[in-house]
């Protein structure tokens, strides 16, 4: 399949000249250079430089210091400086680019002294190879060419590639400094926001209350590479709205860099950190921490970007864009305290919110958060129906109890996290009364058939008896109970008793009354069935004496309700 030519862009910058200063490059004739441009160093970790070729010839080449002080932390490689010899440099094995990709090569060449040009050697030239032999390839490359690929005959696109130069009777002094390459450094750089105070993460859209502890980590992350990323610097935009009090590095090995904190009006500032970052020393973490600004207007910090970088690689990242929200002052008043309400009835609790000098706070945008009798309620938001800063609160009958000792906790919060204290409004219910609910008017007992024995019989479905006690859950009552004989119309006396059994104990009903019944209540409006546990054998029940005789009986019982103390 046909493939496209890749673009591979070369930059050479010649110079011819020598002008007049103090820059040095030193080398092993210690020949001096005025100028020479910024550019890579670690040059022994991207290149190689053999002893000899393969031809046999010895390598002239050799790696030295940049001594310009425009253009530090700068190496160059000499590759001939004199007469009859051969130099070069080859890429690495993990230093080869891919020809299959574009790529781009930036280099700054010194050819030699303009007083020299007549006699000048034979120059140098740019090489790609995938010669077998390595970085041992030299001698010979006099004719020039177009670049096709396809000759290369590289089954994975990966190429060496460096500089050959060679001299013969004609002396020359040729270096190479290395701008720029592919596939040098590979990094990432991650920005993570925090507030300290709550001790949780700020993403973008979310909120910073004013005078909250916020603290910033600029992460970077060496990933791989063929040179240590050194030499690195940051350049930070800050936020809108916060101030800075300390900054510092810390470094993969635990060790740490202190910086001095931005001024409270910087928008930038910038940083150069002190050790590189390599596959030993993976990581630096920037860390900038301060306060966000007391403002009296809920204001955006805005997106701030931060940058790092070197010579050879650059990357960036982005702080995310928060709102610094007012601290707000809020109290919380109860009118009508203390509250006064009947047993069952509900009670409507007024307050007032006061929040002073607040720019942007309407009455829907306060939360209530109550708590009645120990018991938290759903929050309630306050409506703009009622007057500004008032609100009302219902409790129902239900959440109360009979008592001065009923109480509900409410305090007020806003969507700035501004939060009122809790404010206490007292309630009393009062008791209700000890009586009857529901009372049979007339109740019967099942017939007797009369045998000339005693018989007991027991009652019909008509009996009904619920005491109603609203005075206030652990009141107590006593129920007793008395009869009469009974009698036809005609004013015949059955022979007979009322009975109450409980367990194995009767008791002969009479005109003294008699206990029955006992209970302390379980809630504020308490309903007991006094029937509830009577059976066909025990509560009220009627004995017939041998000496009876048939007819119809009626006769008066007489339920008397009394307080117990608790």
């Amino acid at each position: 399949m046909w493939k496209g030519p890749k673009q591979i862009l070369v930059a050479l910058a010649a110079l011819t000249g020598l002008w007049a200063g103090t820059a040095q490059i030193q080398a092993a004739d210690e020949a001096s250079l005025a100028t020479a441009p910024s550019g890579l160093n670690q040059l022994d970790k991207l290149f190689t430089l053999p002893a000899a070729f393969n031809s046999g010839v010895t390598n002239s080449a050799s790696i030295a210091n940049v001594t310009n002080a425009s253009s530090p932390n700068t190496q160059a490689i000499q590759v001939i400086n004199g007469k009859k010899q051969m130099g070069g440099f080859w890429s690495n094995d993990a230093n080869r680019f891919d020809i299959n990709k574009d790529a781009t090569f930036k280099m700054w060449l010194y050819l030699g002294s303009s007083t020299s040009t007549s006699k000048a050697g034979d120059g140098m030239a740019f090489v790609l190879q995938n010669d077998p032999n390595g970085s041992a390839t030299g001698g010979g490359l006099t004719q020039s060419e177009v670049l096709d690929t396809s000759k290369f005959n590289s089954s994975d696109g990966l190429m060496r590639w460096g500089f050959m130069g060679a001299t013969g009777s004609n002396s020359g002094n040729n270096m190479v400094v290395i701008e720029s390459a592919p596939n040098l450094v590979d990094a990432s750089a991650a920005v993570k926001v925090t507030d300290k105070t709550k001790n949780r993460e700020i993403t973008t859209g979310s909120q910073l209350k004013a005078k909250h502890k916020v603290q910033y980590d600029y992460q970077l992350t060496y990933q791989s590479g063929q040179l240590d990323w050194d030499n690195i610097t940051a350049e930070l935009n800050l936020p809108k709205y916060v101030t800075f009090d300390s900054a510092k590095v810390t470094y993969a090995d635990g060790s740490e860099q202190a910086l001095t904190a931005p001024t409270a009006d910087a928008t930038k500032v910038d940083y150069s950190l002190n050790k590189a970052l390599s596959a030993s020393q993976k990581t630096a973490t920037i860390t900038l921490t301060g306060t966000a600004n007391d403002v009296t207007v809920n204001q955006n910090t805005t997106v701030t970007s931060a940058t790092f970088k070197n010579k050879v690689f650059e990357t960036s990242t982005e702080a995310p864009d928060y709102l610094i929200t007012v601290d707000q002052p809020m109290g919380i008043y109860i009118r009508n305290n203390p509250y006064t309400v009947a047993n069952g009835e509900d009670v409507t609790i007024k307050g007032i919110v006061a929040v002073e000098n607040s720019e942007q706070l309407t009455n829907d945008k306060v939360t209530l958060h109550p708590t009645v009798n120990g018991q938290e309620m759903p929050t309630v938001q306050m409506s703009n129906d009622e007057e500004s800063g008032f609100f009302s609160y219902k409790i129902k009958a239900s959440q109360l109890h009979v008592g001065n000792d009923n109480k509900l906790e409410i305090w007020a919060s806003d969507p700035y996290e501004n939060e009122s204290p809790v404010g206490v409004a007292n309630i009393t219910v009062t008791g209700g009364e000890l009586s009857f609910k529901s009372v049979s008017k007339n109740s019967t007992f099942k017939s007797i058939t009369l045998d000339g024995q005693a018989q007991t019989t027991d009652r019909e479905d008509d009996w009904q008896l619920v005491v109603r006690d609203s005075r206030g859950k652990g009141s107590s009552w006593q129920l007793q109970a008395s009869a009469t004989n009974f009698k036809t119309t005609g004013g015949q006396t059955l022979a007979g008793d009322v009975l109450f059994r409980e367990g194995d104990k009767t008791t002969v009903l009479n005109s003294n009354g008699t206990v029955i019944d006992s209970h302390t209540t379980t809630s504020d409006n308490d309903d007991y069935d006094v029937l509830s546990d009577w059976t066909s054998k025990s509560g009220i029940l009627y004995r017939s004496n041998a000496g009876a005789v048939p007819g119809s009986y009626t006769g008066d019982i007489t339920w008397t309700l009394t307080d117990a103390p608790k």
